[in-house]
């Protein structure tokens, strides 16, 4: 072979290289937040309930969620892949084994605290950041602002528990988990359908739920937070402006006393202390025994936050109100919960303690 072929022989060759080495490169990109080079065929797009597109790992095996709420919802079907936690309540962690216990802890986005650890999400680079609630305001730019300051998606699923059964279908379609989320799907939608089937059914009680967290608050008609109370009850607590939070609106006694209902709900951080008030035996629902503790465990059954465990909150207060017209054990629906959505077993002395018959 003469010189001349020798150099047109190298060239093709050299040519040949550089085309396969611009053929991997096209067909793989570089995904900053995890640090690798993935095929783009290892990626897929997700629309969220926001109307946000995002790119997501074909295979998620990484999840943080954003806050508690989100976190109650997402233990039902991926308990296996958290990497962070967002519960700090040593006690309600002790439901769900140590697992959770040795997880870096972020705080949570949305909620009283707002205490997101944006520096450790980063370290630990989770394949995505789930939120789960409401559909709140500018939580469209908020999410956007996430994925863009952090490099890792953030996607919102709409909860709420009319529609519960849909978000646990939207989240089997995010986590590949078609199978886990229509059993709990199927639960959402039956377990609801047959407390508004009861409610219409019943002459409801006029009743308060009020919480207590050092000044009286009362969860008032229409709030996100009341709604399995207003579902079952009729909730007298009426406003002008309803508040949202989970301590509710705040109202003085003699505006209770006004009110007074022929039942009361009593939640809080200080439930005991407000039970201790004299004033309160003056109101009929304390003269005629119908004042009601929400049960707590892992979380209150009636929200704070206001999650899915809401569904132990309303087959608890139908039982409480209306005990003569249920047709099911409490004992026997509370421990099929937590098997469903804890992943844990309930025995009769655990279910007495959380205060299920009261």
């Amino acid at each position: 072979m003469n010189k001349k072929s020798r150099l047109v022989c190298i060239t093709c060759l050299i040519i040949a290289l550089l085309a396969s080495y611009l053929l991997i490169g096209c067909s793989s990109f570089r995904d900053n937040t995890q640090g690798n080079t993935q095929s783009s065929n290892e990626y897929r797009e997700f629309t969220d309930s926001t109307g946000r597109t995002v790119q997501l790992p074909k295979n998620i095996t990484r999840v943080v969620a954003s806050g508690v709420a989100s976190q109650i919802v997402l233990i039902a079907i991926c308990p296996d892949l958290f990497v962070a936690n967002s519960i700090d309540d040593d006690t309600a962690l002790e439901y769900f084994g140590d697992q959770y216990k040795k997880l870096p802890y972020l705080g949570q986005v949305y909620g009283g605290k707002e205490n997101f650890n944006v520096e450790e999400l980063i370290k630990i680079q989770p394949d995505l950041v789930i939120d789960i609630g409401e559909g709140k305001k500018g939580i469209k730019e908020d999410l956007d602002e996430l994925t863009t300051k952090t490099g890792i998606p953030f996607v919102h699923i709409e909860f709420t528990l009319s529609e519960s059964d849909k978000t646990y279908q939207k989240l089997g379609e995010l986590l590949n988990r078609q199978e886990e989320a229509k059993v709990l799907s199927d639960y959402c939608r039956n377990t609801y359908d047959k407390m508004v089937d009861f409610s219409e059914n019943v002459n409801k009680t006029s009743a308060l739920y009020i919480t207590y967290f050092g000044n009286y608050g009362v969860i008032a008609k229409g709030s996100f937070h009341a709604e399995c109370f207003d579902l079952l009850a009729d909730n007298i607590a009426v406003v002008d402006e309803v508040s949202n939070k989970g301590t509710g609106n705040q109202v003085d006694f003699e505006q209770i006393l006004e009110w007074n209902p022929d039942a009361m709900i009593i939640g809080g951080d200080n439930t005991e202390e407000l039970m201790q008030d004299s004033r309160f035996v003056t109101l009929d629902a304390v003269k005629q025994g119908k004042c009601y503790c929400v049960p707590v465990g892992p979380f209150n059954w009636f929200g704070t936050p206001p999650s899915v465990q809401r569904f132990l909150g309303m087959i608890w207060l139908a039982d409480a109100l209306y005990p003569e017209q249920t047709d099911y054990d409490l004992y026997e629906e509370t421990e099929k919960y937590f098997q469903l959505f804890y992943h844990t077993n309930l025995s009769k002395e655990e279910f007495e303690m959380l205060g299920g018959h009261n």
